[in-house]
């Protein structure tokens, strides 16, 4: 469609649905901004935490892009509201996004990755705290003009201190996931049955997109140096995403020989039924800032293989939680499950007893919900008059005179303590 028709389609919508005033606009105490396409790792974060704000009681409101799978994941009773923001110059959703904090006047905008933090402008002077949510290394360029920012992991806070981003803004907030109950043994094999595993296979589990970074050639050369039976039983792959790679992928375990004992299952909404399946996750990235798929598979009591990346130095204690590899080496990997579902079931438990522990003390829903309630109460608090003019000043000409911003704000020099 031409963007006139997209903006004829969404004005047509904020008339008759998105922004009725008899919905209570005026009562939205967080706005969650999401410009994604597809429903990843981060988008499924993104559905937690909103529904778990919601149960929370606090008002939250979510904007999202249309058809993209995430409206799905959402409360029904929580507000939804859909602009297209198709890349980062949609100058349309630049302006409605604009136009929905103004009448939903939200004491805290909230936005996740590049797209929606780069269209989303708040002025100091409304008294609005932007919150720019990061769960990589990205781009600083694109979130420096957020006033607020949450990173997932300690590695994340520490580039962005790198990037002279002020240090009293930036806050740890890890992701969590919710609790799973564990299925009984026949639960299990009634799960294998429907994704057309054998009920007496066993089964290494692999998430993510489809792109090199995620490591998933590593992941089938290390499986096709695996025996096709382990104890006497039949060893699959079940591999869940899409992506870029995915023909590529599909064309090299084909030349491996090992295609008929893998299963592409692509995106799936609800991952349950195949973490219910599974012996052993294995993440193979060679980059991996959090890994959501480590928290899900503890949450289902399943052991975890990851390859040695930010996510497995932030989350894992080799031979406690999980077992660490090193990045881009099929053999480690091989290796590692061969002795892993070779092995009698007590070390197995170790790993699956780690992990639950770990999920439930440092990465438990109530926690992580606590924290961002907490944070959200002390910026409705403030506003934004603790944002600093000085820095947003300072970055935005440091880099004309080829000057860090830390050096300009003083923190290289000792003169504001990090």
């Amino acid at each position: 469609p031409s963007d006139l028709a997209y903006s004829l389609l969404y004005a047509l919508q904020a008339q008759t649905k998105a922004l009725n005033p008899t919905e209570g606009i005026a009562m939205t105490q967080v706005l969650q901004v999401v410009g994604s396409p597809s429903l990843g790792g981060a988008e499924r974060f993104f559905a937690r935490l909103v529904n778990g704000l919601y149960e929370q009681g606090t008002e939250v409101a979510a904007v999202m892009r249309p058809h993209s799978g995430i409206a799905e994941q959402i409360d029904p009773g929580v507000r939804h509201l859909y602009l297209p923001m198709r890349n980062m110059f949609d100058h349309y959703s630049r302006w409605r996004i604009s136009s929905l904090i103004s009448d939903l006047k939200p004491s805290v905008v909230q936005t996740y990755m590049g797209r929606a933090t780069w269209l989303t402008r708040l002025s100091e002077r409304k008294g609005l705290v932007h919150v720019a949510r990061l769960g990589g290394f990205y781009n600083p360029k694109r979130y420096r003009h957020a006033h607020y920012w949450v990173a997932n992991t300690t590695a994340i806070c520490d580039y962005l201190r790198q990037h002279g981003f002020p240090p009293d803004r930036i806050r740890l907030i890890p992701n969590f996931v919710e609790a799973a109950a564990p299925l009984e043994p026949d639960e299990t094999v009634q799960e294998r049955r429907k994704i057309g595993i054998p009920e007496d296979a066993l089964v290494v589990m692999a998430a993510g997109r489809m792109i090199e970074k995620k490591g998933f050639q590593d992941l089938l050369l290390a499986f096709a140096g695996l025996p096709k039976t382990i104890n006497g039983r039949p060893l699959y792959l079940q591999i869940l995403g899409i992506g870029a790679d995915f023909t590529k992928l599909r064309t090299l375990a084909m030349q491996l020989g090992v295609q008929q004992r893998i299963r592409w299952a692509g995106w799936r909404a609800d991952l349950g039924p195949y973490y219910s399946a599974a012996d052993a996750l294995v993440c193979p990235s060679r980059h991996e800032p959090f890994g959501n798929v480590l928290l899900e598979a503890w949450s289902y009591g399943v052991p975890v293989v990851c390859t040695d990346t930010h996510a497995a130095r932030e989350l894992i204690k080799h031979g406690e939680n999980g077992i660490v590899v090193p990045v881009r080496s099929p053999k480690a990997i091989a290796g590692s499950l061969l002795s892993l579902l070779g092995e009698e079931s007590a070390a197995s438990s170790q790993l699956i007893k780690g992990g639950r522990e770990t999920l439930r003390v440092r990465f438990g829903k109530d926690q992580v919900i606590a924290s961002y309630q907490s944070l959200y109460e002390e910026l409705a608090i403030c506003g934004a008059s603790r944002v600093s003019r000085r820095h947003k000043a300072i970055c935005s000409t440091s880099a004309t005179r080829n000057e860090s911003p830390r050096r300009a704000l003083g923190y290289e020099s000792g003169a504001i303590a990090t």
